[in-house]
């Protein structure tokens, strides 16, 4: 995943496959008998293993034994998966149980190698995907199942790796200069990334081989990103697993992060709101959105109520009011994510979430806004992130996002989901452009040092100047 992702993993693994294809293997397997057909899963991962022990992965071996060790107690009902017709009548989607007139259709599909678009009636294509996606609601089912062999095959690879990462873990937090103790870590986090990786590949393609009498792999090539995220998050639900990894992000950037937050928490101390950093008044959400309003209601002679003009003109003023506070709210739930995708799937519901809080204080008059009115280009939410990034107070934000950058596919982050993951990264670039001194924190120590030494000196004109108050963080 993240760089890796693209690279020689998956180029390695769809040759490796269609080798086996022009092998027969499929014709191999019918001509084996039950028992060499039942192990021909866990032989293809501990033939891996071993490759990996040779070149010095000393994890593998303890993995190796476990996996021969393990009796798979129901390994009889998944031999049956590799008869097409017993599968297709135990697991056959609903949305191909209905109608006579589909069966033509269904049988065409069914013969297909590969699912192209340009193969198919617009009908077909449409009844082909549905299919796909029922299957893979499917095997998602019995990926979940504990006693799937390949199930019982990653809490047994979970089991090795958390006794793995725990040791250098434990070696690293031991070193006391930080940026020996940093680069130590990269080179162990890069090291258990690319197993972490080759592993999940690995009993990915033993899954497919499993079911390939039933669908070839190469049938689901539209949804290979969804299948790498279903056995990802397979890894990831295990909650001391993603801790150790997030405890590596979090020593890699150690510095960063402490910079970042010192960064923003000089920021706040000037009081900084949207406007500081050049948020449209259409977008403040606070007086100055007011203000625009209020205006438009006047230039276009609106006939507006009592109770949404004082809706208007008092929603910001309310005790502790904060432009954005849902969304702020919302961003602050990604560090209750151990699943990569969903942590980016949190970001991607944080954009929809500031156009609920945009569409909030605008609909009282929404309907009589020019079109287009409230569109946000990506600029604009650049800004807006950066703003609910200051203050969601997420100390270790950027340990999130290095987690997702390396265990998240480079298709989900190309994808809408992965869009915002992309505005994160700008806004974030943008925080750390910003001048403190700009924003109110210079100014506001300077003013009152000034304004100290002068009441010391007592200077009465300056005193009448300044009118003897105090100048606070509200008044810059």
């Amino acid at each position: 995943m993240g760089e890796i992702f693209n690279k020689e993993i998956i180029n390695e693994d769809n040759q490796e496959y269609f080798e086996l294809i022009n092998r027969n293997f499929n014709n191999e397997l019918e001509n084996n008998s039950n028992n060499n057909r039942k192990k021909y899963w866990k032989n293809v991962i501990i033939n891996y293993l071993e490759k990996q022990n040779k070149i010095g992965i000393d994890w593998c071996l303890e993995l190796i034994n476990l996996i021969k060790r393990t009796k798979f107690i129901n390994e009889k009902k998944f031999i049956d998966l590799f008869n097409w017709q017993k599968f297709e009548i135990k697991t056959k989607p609903n949305c191909l149980n209905n109608k006579d007139s589909n069966l033509k259709i269904i049988n065409k599909i069914n013969n297909l190698t590969f699912s192209l678009k340009s193969s198919l009636s617009d009908k077909e294509y449409e009844l082909n995907k549905k299919k796909r996606k029922e299957y893979i609601k499917i095997f998602e089912e019995h990926l979940n199942d504990k006693e799937h062999p390949i199930s019982i095959c990653i809490e047994l690879f979970i089991q090795v790796f958390i006794k793995e990462i725990e040791y250098h873990l434990n070696d690293v937090q031991q070193i006391k200069d930080i940026n020996e103790k940093i680069n130590k870590t990269k080179i162990i986090f890069e090291a258990i990334q690319q197993q972490l990786i080759f592993f999940l590949f690995k009993i990915q393609k033993c899954f497919a081989y499993m079911y390939s009498n039933v669908i070839p792999y190469n049938f689901f090539n539209e949804e290979k990103n969804d299948l790498t995220i279903i056995f990802s998050s397979k890894f990831f639900s295990n909650k001391t697993l993603y801790y150790l990894l997030f405890e590596l992000c979090k020593i890699i950037n150690e510095n960063e992060i402490k910079n970042f937050q010192n960064h923003i928490q000089n920021l706040k101390k000037g009081n900084i709101h949207p406007k500081n950093i050049n948020i449209n008044d259409k977008f403040t959400l606070d007086n100055y959105t007011e203000k625009l309003q209020m205006n438009f209601i006047i230039k276009n002679d609106l006939n507006i109520t009592d109770n949404i003009l004082i809706y208007l003109n008092t929603h910001y003023k309310e005790n502790n009011y904060l432009s954005y506070q849902s969304s702020i709210d919302l961003f602050k739930k990604i560090k209750n994510y151990n699943i990569p995708f969903d942590k980016i799937k949190l970001l991607y519901s944080l954009g929809k979430n500031i156009i609920e809080d945009i569409m909030k204080i605008w609909n009282p008059i929404e309907k009589f806004l020019p079109k287009n009115y409230l569109n946000i280009d990506g600029d604009e939410l650049i800004l807006i992130f950066s703003y609910i990034i200051i203050y969601s107070d997420i100390n270790d934000l950027l340990a999130h996002l290095f987690f997702i950058k390396n265990f998240t596919t480079q298709e989900t982050k190309n994808s809408m989901i992965g869009y915002y993951y992309t505005i994160i990264e700008a806004s974030i670039i943008k925080i750390n452009d910003l001048d403190e001194k700009d924003y109110g924190f210079e100014q506001y120590e300077i003013y009152n040092n000034i304004l100290n030494f002068k009441n010391y000196e007592k200077q009465e004109d300056f005193n009448d100047e300044i009118n003897t108050s105090v100048i606070t963080k509200e008044t810059i």
